[in-house]
Order: structure tokens, then sequence, then C-alpha cells
């Protein structure tokens, strides 16, 4: 498993054909145009997806960086539901899409069973498991 946190045209290259396992990233400046605009999500997955489609091995797609929680952390949702459409546009619905979050969105973490997001981040946070959880 290999883990691009964005777009390299010259590695992707070099995955052809190599059975190698990729999560793809986009980057975090990114995310604002990618949740505004169908368009510009449908532009994004046919620049750094559909080139490789068949030859490089997608399994994850990743809406940012550790930007929740953080004033990006807003567009997350909306990136990740406008790329998953424009991966399924092409026939390549079965790559998930998700993002990474960063460890201080935990607002309990101790013991584990009582683990929860802090106050902070929960409205991004429901968004985004709402998304997920059809999406499995």
């Amino acid at each position: 498993m290999m883990r691009l946190y964005e777009p390299s045209p010259p590695i992707l290259e070099a995955l052809r054909g190599s059975r190698i396992l990729v999560s793809l990233g986009i980057k975090n400046q990114d995310l604002a145009t990618l949740s505004s605009s169908q368009e510009e999500a449908n532009a994004w997955v046919q620049t750094n997806v559909a080139p490789y489609k068949g030859d490089v091995d997608f399994v994850w797609i990743t809406a940012g960086n550790e930007v929740i929680p953080g004033p990006l952390a807003q567009y997350v949702p909306g990136a990740m539901n406008n790329i998953y459409n424009a991966l399924v546009a092409i026939g390549l619905g079965q790559i998930k899409v998700t993002t990474v979050v960063a460890v201080t969105a935990l607002g309990t973490t101790f013991p584990p069973s009582a683990g929860a997001f802090s106050p902070e981040v929960l409205d991004i946070m429901t968004q985004i498991t709402k998304f997920l959880k059809p999406h499995q």
C-alpha cells in the first residue's frame, strides 16, 4: 500500500501495472474549489485518476490531510461527495473516498470505549459519517 499526499504524475506513471494499492490525496488548498463545484471535482478526477484507470490500483481518495479541526474542515464533506460523484461517473465507484483527521479532533480518548469527537468538530464529523455510511 502506498499513500500519496497529492497527485504526482511521475509516481502514478511508475505505479502503472505494479498492483500496489494506492491511496491518493487531495491537496488541502483544493478542498474549497472541489467542494463548491461538481465540474471542478470532475476535472480533478479526469486529470488525476481517469488516465490511470485499470493500470493503477486506487483504493482510496483522501480529501485533505488533517484539516479537521480547522478553517478548511467545512469543505471536506462537499469535496468528498463531489469527488465520489465524479468517480461514479467514470465507472470507479468502488474507490472509497475518505479524509484524514487530526488526533486533536478527539475530545475524549480514554478509555477507548468512551472516545468522542470534540464539540468543535462534531457537526463536520456527523456530515462525514452520513456520507461514509452508505458508501461502505
